[in-house]
């Protein structure tokens, strides 16, 4: 008798000390009302109440989304020997709710998601298939983010497939090691188009919904050395299988960047065309290069995250913007694009930033701090306060590369500077890196050029990129073209021969003479404005001549005058030198790797 009453005390207290087990069961019986439905098992809780969180984000884009806004039916209970019990579940907060199940009793919390938006980064449900960005769609229980988690997957009737990067002990059953790669690890259900190929010694799946014109024999051939080129950069690779989720529509294109997934959106029409496959190329070079920039090789305050509030850095223009780089520089080192088109790519980059004039009021550091607030909500004056740090990141990692080429006479580049960050930030200090390992890692490769000057001027302020300087050493020509035609600066949307002004330049004839957004051109110095009015303008009228514009404003008409102006900001030609020494021909070369 005192034997079996330690044996149960023992027991009692081993369920004290056990851990959670959480599991969810996910169905989706009417998938044409855009519904999951969740159920969230939790055995052995501590306390007496639980708090579920439900991410505010997704890591990758930088955006609160506010995802609690599609949960519905929220309703909690324990487990009885009569059966579920009804119990206490209020909102504490817009994404949590705090369950009151009584000490140490299972619970089970039942609610609905709408997900009817079809991007990357939310999850998505209709008659044809389901697509899960798990911080969409999953409550979390407090306290267990180094916890695994289980989940099953009810298919809607005739789907057959539940493709993800998660472990599938079986078909429809995924299992978890912890939050990051939990959230990090989106679910593709239905009866997708399956191929695998090897590429880095490592099997790579890829899922296609959607249907569209692409060609899978040549794909697995292209996107294995889209791989190549990626893990050439770093020398290895951490993963030891991949998974591509491919999701087809008639116009949309996007990607979103996981550990051991990516999601990518491609117009189905796309695949046929020289520059749709491209692009679709590069799109998966961009998002598997994230495997290491971003997702390991990551700014320090992107890891461990805070799922509920923002993640602020000031270094997105390498996160992301060395990656835009990467993006097109090994789609032209893998062979996909000559020298004269990646130079023309790299040309129209620097065109996107320097004729804007956002890029004179927004430092690109400052455009990765306030990603949250304004690089998803653009607006009709984006353009105008605003910089990318994509595509300034961009140009920031073409002028690095050639310093470091030029600075070590070829022995070093920004693959060197990548690999060696990787190396020794994220696998052996096991961080995130710090403005600090940015420049002792570029000094490292050149110690007598000026980084603190370059970061000041160029990343902390707007003083614009010398390319010419930097360019020219490794053998391109940088030519400035100022405009002389008359430019009103003003975008405008033709539909039923109406012109509605979309934005207005800063500095331009428009904004000089009061031209707004919203307002509808009717006349141009008393000419009635028909079909592709804008080319028509050429050769028309001279800059300094007289400009009378008749308006409807809110439905009022009015006259605008003033004089034509040009457009002060100068167009970028770049092109290879046609007299290069043959240091600058050698530095050409190693770049391009010819």
């Amino acid at each position: 008798m005192r034997l079996a009453c330690v044996f149960t005390l023992i027991l009692a207290l081993m369920n004290l000390n056990a851990k959670p087990v959480v599991q969810y069961v996910v169905s989706m019986p009417e998938p044409h009302t855009h519904y999951f439905e969740v159920e969230l098992k939790v055995t052995n809780p501590s306390g007496k109440q639980t708090e579920l969180i439900m991410p505010v984000w997704t890591p990758g884009s930088y955006l609160v989304r506010e995802f609690s806004r599609n949960v519905e039916g929220v309703q909690a209970y324990i487990q009885t020997e009569t059966g579920l019990q009804p119990v206490n579940c209020r909102k504490s907060a817009k994404n949590r709710w705090s369950v009151e199940h009584g000490k140490r009793n299972d619970f089970v919390v039942k609610y609905r998601v709408y997900a009817f938006e079809h991007s990357v980064r939310t999850s998505f449900l209709d008659a044809d298939h389901g697509y899960i960005n798990p911080a969409s769609v999953f409550m979390v229980p407090e306290g267990t983010d180094e916890d695994s988690y289980e989940i099953l997957i009810q298919p809607y009737a005739g789907w057959k497939k539940v493709v993800t990067a998660l472990d599938q002990p079986q078909p429809f059953k995924l299992v978890t090691r912890n939050l990051d790669q939990f959230l990090d690890s989106p679910i593709e259900i239905g009866n997708p188009d399956m191929f695998e190929f090897t590429a880095a010694g490592i099997t790579h799946t890829v899922a296609i919904h959607g249907g569209g014109n692409y060609n899978k024999s040549q794909m697995q051939v292209d996107m294995a050395k889209c791989v190549e080129v990626c893990t050439n950069v770093f020398g290895s690779n951490p993963n030891s299988k991949y998974v591509f989720i491919l999701h087809n529509t008639e116009s949309t294109s996007g990607g979103l960047e996981h550990a051991e997934s990516t999601t990518l959106m491609m117009p189905r029409a796309a695949f046929d065309t020289k520059a749709g496959y491209q692009r679709f190329l590069s799109l998966v070079i961009h998002e598997y290069f994230h495997l290491w920039n971003v997702k390991r090789l990551r700014p320090e305050a992107l890891g461990p995250f805070n799922y509920e509030a923002e993640n602020y850095t000031d270094h997105l223009w390498l996160a992301e913007g060395f990656t835009a780089y990467y993006d097109e520089y090994l789609l032209r080192i893998a062979g996909f694009i000559s020298d004269e088109e990646y130079i023309k790519r790299v040309e129209d980059n620097i065109n996107s930033v320097e004729t804007i004039w956002g890029n004179k009021v927004q430092p690109v550091a400052e455009s990765s701090h306030d990603a949250w607030i304004k690089y998803y909500r653009r607006d009709e004056n984006s353009n105008n306060s605003q910089v990318s740090y994509y595509s300034k990141g961009y140009n920031i990692a073409l002028c690095l590369d050639a310093i470091l080429r030029a600075e070590s006479n070829n022995a070093h580049s920004l693959n060197t500077f990548m690999a060696e960050m990787y190396k020794d930030v994220y696998l052996k200090e096991e961080k995130g890196y710090t403005q600090e390992d940015i420049m002792k890692h570029l000094k490292a490769l050149a110690p007598t050029y000026d980084f603190e000057a370059f970061m000041n001027q160029y990343v902390n302020n707007t003083v614009t990129l010398p390319y010419n300087d930097i360019l020219s050493r490794i053998g391109l020509q940088y030519i400035q073209t100022q405009a002389t035609k008359p430019f009103l600066g003003a975008s405008v949307e033709e539909a039923n021969n109406m012109f509605k002004v979309k934005s207005v330049k800063r500095a331009s004839t428009a904004e000089t003479i009061g031209l707004n957004v919203n307002d509808e051109i009717l006349a141009i110095n008393n000419q009635r404005i028909k079909k592709d009015w804008s080319t028509s303008l050429d050769g028309v009228f001279q800059t300094g001549q007289d400009l009378e514009l008749l308006i409807s404003r809110n439905g009022l008409i009015r006259t605008l005058k003033g004089k034509w102006q040009k457009d002060p900001l100068p167009r970028i030609e770049l092109k290879k030198l046609e007299k290069p020494s043959p240091t600058q021909t050698a530095l050409f070369n190693a770049w391009l790797n010819k």
